[in-house]
């Protein structure tokens, strides 16, 4: 089994904002795109994940990145579409309750893993 910790802007502790970015999961290339929505989570607020392909087709669209545990998967309900990364996307809480990130904790209390 292989891990591999997403990279998350550190500044997104600080200001929550959209961020897109490039990574290669399990030696293909997908765009990811973070952003906080204030009304997600039963209006308490959340972050959403977009998964896409290199050409920028969306995978997934607003997935919420909630605390999944080592067993848990983001993709879950995905993984019929070809596209999709076969492994798993894992959200953790380094340390503490296992509360869903809020807009200051991504990058900082919470990270993103994809495990093979």
């Amino acid at each position: 089994m292989g891990v591999k910790i997403l990279t998350i802007p550190a500044f997104l502790a600080q200001y929550p904002q959209p961020v897109t970015g490039p990574v290669v999961l399990s030696g293909r290339r997908y765009i990811l795109r973070l952003h906080w929505s204030p009304l997600a989570g039963w209006g308490s607020g959340a972050w959403l994940l977009d998964v896409a392909d290199a050409s920028g087709v969306v995978i997934a669209a607003s997935l919420p990145v909630v605390i999944t545990g080592d067993d848990g998967d983001l993709l879950v309900g995905h993984h019929d579409d070809a596209r999709t990364p076969p492994g798993r996307l894992v959200v953790a809480r380094l340390s503490g309750e296992a509360t869903d990130p809020t807009a200051y904790e991504l990058g900082a209390a919470v990270e993103i893993r994809y495990v093979t």
